[in-house]
């Protein structure tokens, strides 16, 4: 967590977006040297080698995470009376943890717990622009749920938030909807694009492809959106 900290706040020290990314993102196989995220990957079996007794295991519950007047980060051990105040919140099908810093709610990533941004009027603010970047990388990671109202809910809000060049009709029967690029010519040779959810109905083979979006990967659904502008 140390080393997540001190890159974290090193990145800050870039002037220019890309170099940060690629301080943390860069490989020795793509680049031919390795970012911070690599090197931690290699390291960290030495810096973990050592077996905690077991009255001394903790985790992320344990911590807390401080900002001082510098914008420095610091994780320390929160007192034994508070308790676990982490709690798992999940924005655009990405799960974060909300948990008690010196100046508010702060939110984690929970891959590395790596601090992203803070919690606001029920809501995350992220901290740059490069914390949004990594937030749409990891929503196109995700997986659609199997359950077709989550995965309504999920796909027609994310249009309505990012999406300002299409529009979108919802149907029932078949559970499904119709999206389509802005135009005041709404004729078939507007681009568009179906999404169902659960099963498509029986069309000839000349028909236009259909997409079952349920369990399927986020990044491919935005693909066939972003496909339309």
């Amino acid at each position: 967590m140390g080393m997540h900290i001190m890159a974290l706040q090193t990145e800050k020290w870039f002037d220019n977006e890309d170099h940060a990314m690629a301080y943390r993102m860069d490989t020795w196989d793509e680049c031919g040297f390795s970012g911070w995220r690599e090197i931690y990957e290699h390291t960290k079996g030495f810096l973990e080698a050592e077996q905690r007794e077991e009255d001394e295991e903790s985790d992320v519950s344990d911590m807390e995470i401080s900002e001082d007047d510098e914008g420095d980060f610091e994780v320390v051990d929160k007192e034994d009376d508070e308790g676990p105040d982490w709690t798992q919140y999940t924005f655009e099908n990405v799960d974060y943890l909300v948990g008690p810093g010196e100046k508010g709610k702060i939110v984690l990533e929970t891959e590395d717990y790596q601090p992203v941004g803070i919690f606001e009027d029920k809501k995350i603010v992220f901290e740059d622009n490069l914390q949004v970047e990594y937030h749409f990388q990891r929503v196109r990671d995700s997986t659609i749920p199997e359950d077709r109202e989550e995965a309504f809910d999920l796909i027609t809000s994310f249009l309505e938030d990012h999406y300002d060049h299409v529009d979108f009709n919802a149907y029932d029967k078949p559970y499904s909807l119709h999206v389509f690029k802005n135009s005041e010519d709404l004729s078939h040779e507007v681009l568009n694009q179906w999404f169902y959810f659960g099963v498509e109905p029986a069309y000839s083979s000349s028909a236009p492809k259909r997409t079952n979006v349920l369990g399927k990967n986020m990044g491919e659904v935005m693909k066939d959106i972003e496909s339309l502008f």
